[in-house]
């Protein structure tokens, strides 16, 4: 049985950035399990994800106040988005919508979290969650491409049950049964696993409790099954 190294995540601070998708309800589970796991957690949402999710949610489960705006004089006085982008070890945007793939691939910063994502210097991993027709069009297709050709993280999304009574590909990615979509999205974003061409680039160096944890992770509709050892290339 795999291992679920969530000691991994002790003392790591996560910045979670929460896109305008009706998915933003999973993320507070998310703040819960990663705080659970050892990490510290600050939140960043959008306007569109507080229709969803109130920020107060986020800060009583993150334990931090939630970042909603650019334009908070007291935070932007000491350049407050460059600040969250400097102290984050790990970025995770979930849920992140086709709005925030197309910002992100072009390089667009309008709000908050897209400011924080140009600043930042760290590793990124995205957790789509959109309708089957928004994921599947060559626009979003094309953007994901151009965010994975830089080395960062894209989820796929699952199959199954979507907004109303659709059902497709599209749903956020998320855990069955333990914390597997978390320690997914720790393998192929937060360790820093990379891709290059139709390869994943995996550092030669990793923590030993992450020995005989396996994973698999999908490229171009392909699933790639990878067998963590310990000071040791995995491919």
């Amino acid at each position: 049985m795999a291992k679920e190294p969530a000691s991994h995540l002790k003392g790591q601070r996560i910045l979670l950035c929460v896109g305008g998708g009706i998915a933003a309800y999973k993320a507070l589970e998310l703040v819960r399990r990663l705080r659970d796991a050892g990490a510290g957690v600050q939140v960043a949402m959008t306007a569109g994800a507080q229709h969803f999710v109130t920020p107060l949610s986020f800060q009583a489960l993150s334990g931090s106040p939630t970042r909603t705006t650019l334009w908070d004089s007291a935070a932007e006085a000491s350049m407050g988005h460059i600040e969250l982008a400097r102290w984050t070890d790990r970025i995770v945007i979930a849920p992140a919508t086709a709005d925030l793939l197309a910002k992100a691939a072009n390089g667009l910063a309008d709000d908050l979290l897209t400011n924080t994502l140009l600043t930042a210097r760290c590793h990124v991993v995205f957790a789509p969650a959109m309708h089957t027709e928004m994921w599947q069009h060559a626009a979003t297709a094309a953007n994901v491409a151009t965010l994975r050709a830089r080395g960062i993280a894209v989820l796929d999304p699952a199959d199954g049950r979507l907004a109303g009574a659709d059902t497709g590909r599209g749903g956020w990615t998320w855990y069955t049964g333990s914390a597997a979509w978390l320690y997914r999205a720790a393998v192929e974003g937060i360790l820093g696993i990379r891709r290059q061409g139709n390869k994943l680039i995996v550092p030669p160096v990793l923590p030993k409790d992450w020995d005989g944890f396996s994973a698999t992770l999908t490229i171009d509709g392909k699933a790639h099954v990878i067998t963590v050892t310990t000071n040791a290339e995995n491919g």
